[in-house]
Parts: C-alpha cells; sequence; structure tokens
C-alpha cells in the first residue's frame, strides 16, 4: 500500500550538505513494481485540499487529480468550444437560456467507501460554494445560479438569474465546478481539509505537513482505473532542490522556474520543459486602506517607478510578456486602449512623491512568500522603488502563510499572481468587485479594497455579466479596467507561460496548448493505452 511510503531524514551537520539533506527528505521508497509518479511542487506547504477553498498553485494539481466537475475541458487545452461530459453524461438548456439540466452517471462511486455519488452531492456543492457563511473564495463564479434542484437522484436543474453564454466553463471541474460529497463534508468537518473525499481517478493517501501529498490510485474509477498506482507531491519550493532533483531522477516532474536561463539548462541537460499560454497574470495591489497607501499619489509613483521590462528580462522574453491592463492578454474581454498604464518614468515618480508629501521618499514593511514565483519580484521592485527614496522591507514566509497573511489585511502591498478561467468576469469580480474586499464574509481576493475606499466597477461588472451582446459585454470590461488603472488600485506588470519540467520518459501523448499541465499529465496516464508509463 501506498500508505507505507514514508520519508527518511537524515540529519547533516555540514553547511556544504545542506541541498543534499533537503533532496534526501524528499526521497520515497515505493512498494517493489509500484508505478508511482512522484512530482516537485514549488511550494513549502498546502493550505487545504478542500476544492472549494484551494487556492494555492500547489493545490490545485493535487486537486484535480482527486475531484470531478459535471463538465471538463479537453486534456491539453482550455477550449471552450470544445467541453465534454464529465459526471454529467449529456445536458439540454431551456430557450432562454436560464436552465440547465444534467443527467448523471449512475454507479459513480466516492472515494473510501463513501457511497454513490448523486443529485443530493452536486445541489449540496453549488449551494455550499454560494454560502457567504461557507466563504469559498470560488463563490463570485457561481453568483449568477439562483437555484439547484435535484428533479431524481441522476437528474439536476440548475436555474440562473439571467442566460450566461459562459455558462458550461463556469461549471467545469475547475475552482468553482468541484463537485463534493455531501456525506464526507457533513460528517469529516474540519477534518476535510486534509480528508478530502473526491470521485477523481486518485484518492487520498497520506498528507505529510510540510513534506508530501501521497495519493492512491482510485482503482474504481468511472472512466477506468488509472494505470499508476498513485502519485506523489514532494513539497520543494527551493529551484535548486528540484532541479537537482530533476537530474538525479529521484523525481519525475516538476513545477518549473520560468526564466529563460533555467529553462535553457534543463533542455541542455536532456530534460522536457513545457510553456504554455495565456499563463499567469503577475500584478500588485495597494491596500488603499493603509497609509501612505491610501495617497493616490504615493501609488502612482510607485506604479511609474515600476520597469515592466526588467521583470520580462528576468523571466525571458520568451517566457514572459509586459502586462499593461488588470485582466489579462488572451482572456475574453482584455484592452489597454483608453487606460493609464503606468509605463516607467522614474522622474514623474518622483514628483509625484513630492506632491504627496514624501520628496525623502519613506519605508514600509511587508510580508513576502519565498516561492520563486514572487520573491524574485519584490526584489526587483524594492531596487525600482529604492532609486526613487523608498524602502521596502521584506519579511519572507513559506507561501501558505503569505497567503493567510495577505488575507488578514497584513500588508501595504501585495503581490499576487493568477491563472483564472479565460474571461475578464472571473478576475474583475474576484479582485476588484467589493464583495471580495479581504476581511468580509464575501471575501477573495480584492487587497486594495476598490469599491470601499474609492470608485467602484461593481455596477460594470454586474452589468457585463448578463450581456448577451459581446461587444457591449467588452465595454463595461473596458471601462471596469480604466477605472481600476485611474484610481492606480493595482499594478498590472507581466504575464508569464507556465512551465514544468519532465523526465523524456514522461510522455504526455498530445500537444499541450492550455495550461494546468500536471492535470493534463494525469489525464493521459489513465486514457492513453499505448505510452511505457513510467520508465526508470
Amino acid at each position: 500500500m501506498l500508505s507505507k511510503m514514508r520519508s527518511h531524514f537524515r540529519l547533516l551537520p555540514l553547511a556544504a550538505a545542506v541541498v543534499a539533506l533537503a533532496l534526501t527528505a524528499f526521497v520515497f521508497a515505493a512498494p517493489a513494481g509500484a508505478k508511482v509518479m512522484r512530482i516537485g511542487s514549488g511550494v513549502a506547504d498546502v493550505g487545504t485540499l478542500d476544492p472549494h477553498f484551494a487556492t494555492n498553485f500547489g493545490e490545485y494539481p493535487i486537486v484535480k487529480a482527486m475531484f470531478n466537475g459535471l463538465v471538463d475541458l479537453p486534456p491539453g487545452t482550455v477550449d471552450m468550444e470544445r467541453i465534454q461530459p464529465d459526471l454529467a453524461e449529456r445536458w439540454e438548456v431551456n430557450e432562454d437560456g436560464t436552465v440547465w439540466t444534467f443527467y448523471l452517471r449512475q454507479g459513480v462511486q466516492w472515494h473510501h467507501g463513501y457511497g454513490e455519488f448523486t443529485a443530493e452531492d452536486v445541489v449540496f456543492s453549488f449551494n455550499r460554494m454560494k454560502s457567504e457563511e461557507v466563504g469559498s473564495p470560488w463563490r463570485s463564479e457561481v453568483a449568477n445560479i439562483k437555484e439547484v434542484r435535484a428533479v431524481d437522484p441522476y437528474t439536476v436543474e440548475i436555474e440562473l438569474h439571467a442566460a450566461d453564454p459562459f455558462t458550461l466553463l463556469r461549471l467545469v471541474g475547475y475552482h468553482s465546478g468541484f463537485i463534493v460529497s455531501k456525506k464526507a463534508v457533513e460528517e469529516l468537518g474540519e477534518e476535510y481539509r486534509f480528508r478530502p473525499i473526491g470521485t477523481g481517478p486518485f484518492m487520498i493517501e497520506e498528507y505529510n505537513p510540510r513534506q508530501s501529498v501521497v495519493l492512491a490510485a482510485n482503482k474504481d474509477y468511472f472512466k477506468g482505473a488509472p494505470k499508476l498506482d498513485g502519485l506523489v507531491f514532494l513539497f520543494m519550493p527551493d529551484t535548486a532542490t528540484r532541479e537537482l532533483a530533476l537530474r538525479t531522477r529521484e523525481i519525475d516532474a516538476a513545477d518549473g522556474n520560468a526564466e529563460q536561463i533555467w529553462v535553457d539548462r534543463m533542455r541542455s541537460q536532456g530534460l522536457i520543459v513545457d510553456t504554455v499560454g495565456p499563463g499567469n497574470g503577475y500584478f500588485l495591489q495597494y491596500n488603499m486602506t493603509m497609509p501612505p497607501f491610501d495617497n493616490l499619489l504615493v501609488r502612482q509613483a510607485l506604479s511609474y517607478a515600476i520597469n515592466r521590462q526588467d521583470v520580462v528580462e528576468f523571466l525571458g522574453p520568451a517566457l514572459a510578456r509586459e502586462l499593461k491592463s488588470p485582466v489579462p492578454m488572451g482572456y475574453f474581454g482584455h484592452t489597454t486602449e483608453g487606460i493609464e498604464t503606468y509605463d516607467y518614468d522614474p522622474q514623474r515618480a518622483r514628483q509625484l512623491l513630492a506632491e504627496a508629501g514624501y520628496p525623502n521618499g519613506f519605508t514600509f514593511d511587508i510580508y513576502m512568500s519565498e516561492a520563486s514565483s514572487y520573491l524574485p519580484f519584490a526584489q526587483i521592485f524594492q531596487a525600482h522603488w529604492r532609486a526613487i527614496g523608498v524602502t521596502m522591507n521584506l519579511n519572507i514566509v513559506d507561501h501558505a502563510s503569505y497567503h493567510a497573511l495577505v488575507r488578514e489585511n497584513r500588508n501595504g502591498v501585495i503581490l499576487y499572481n493568477a491563472t483564472r478561467l479565460p474571461i475578464a468576469d472571473v478576475y474583475l469580480s474576484q479582485f476588484y468587485h467589493s464583495d471580495a474586499i479581504v476581511g468580509k464574509p464575501t471575501a477573495i481576493t480584492n487587497f486594495s479594497h476598490l469599491g470601499d475606499v474609492v470608485a467602484s466597477v461593481d455596477h460594470l461588472i454586474e452589468e457585463a455579466r448578463f450581456e448577451h451582446n459581446a461587444e457591449r459585454q467588452r465595454e463595461l470590461y473596458a471601462e471596469a479596467q480604466r477605472i481600476i488603472m485611474e484610481v492606480a488600485a493595482a499594478m498590472p506588470y507581466a504575464q508569464r507561460y507556465s512551465t514544468m519540467a519532465r523526465q523524456p520518459y514522461v510522455d504526455l501523448g498530445y500537444e499541450l496548448i492550455g495550461p494546468n499541465h500536471f492535470d493534463n499529465l494525469f489525464e493521459h496516464y489513465i486514457y492513453n493505452e499505448n505510452t511505457d508509463l513510467i520508465g526508470r
């Protein structure tokens, strides 16, 4: 059984052995003959494995391996035109687009003996997702759902407040679309965070804090038993440790470091590096409730002092582009037309600081994640702001702690990067609607407090959400982006392709077009009959 896997630590006293020690801590002894895939995850830990709360980029691939939605995207793509059945075998919609009827698969079993999946679980999942009291960070994605009804054990009706052309996309197995077991959530309570019960190809076996998550194959998976016996996600926040583990074949795949020099080095060593877009949007938000960031001139000064090209050069021009809008490129509704983009102008930054009453600058402290997708950019901004007299001190913490702290309103400047469903509504709702402000019962990821402190784009987001005319939708999204940048609530600075490194014997079996590559990798192992799965 995979439960017999344990990590082995050797306490080496010499500083020169630090990397060796880190690697040794991640070596697992799999049962003889077991086909277990080891993935190096670029985080120090996870905060939850409950799919309705998982936000950390290290949490998503684990959750995706365990859970399903009513529908899903084809492996390797984010093609909205090719959404396919998953827990629902088929569906239909009424004439005005407000009632969707889903016909569920029969006989699908929940992990660890929790019984058969039924319409009751679907109703429970969406009601849980919508609940302000429960407080899921993804509830804005299902805000248009008026009611979910179980017609019979295998038929569900989802009634919307208004027709939405993106309804199916919001119901895929991603964030708000994951279906959970009513019985398991109610029985396990708080334990469900790390004892999740899904219907997916893999199921939880062990969670070892700050070490690993071990998943076992679900031999009763409704699409067929996985060809892998298990997955082991090893927490490796240090890039050098992941790289060494790849080179020595202690792991089969790993989160990438999206820097050109790293990609080139990995490929020169015979490893395969996949890069996919549209990728993550990188931005910072200013907490407008905290001095001096409550001053518009200060926020504008800090934004003008940022040289986006330095970030692009750091990541590598083949992997990143400058981002100048709150909605990433490639998302429906993105625009930069008529928007203040805060192009690099340090002289203007100094002038604005002086006008704000800080001719000699100021000093402030923030918490910052140790993750390679966060810390280097904070250090770049440190240098940018130092040049105009502003000193930012970094208190470095693990990634899970960073997520917790910024949601407690601890930072005046919050760095964040994210990939969402590729429509402007999701980004705008989660980061700029006033309901999403951190500290509220409805909180998601609005760290700037836009909507409560200054301006509001709520009405634009809500009108666009139910607008059937695509051109009018784009106009509403454009106005929301213009306001966000005008009040300097945020400073978008880069858009980076996602990267994953893998061994030559790890074969995807199809062209990788869209993001969430670990998910696609697992899907391949489930369905592709012609691949030699693990060939050490």
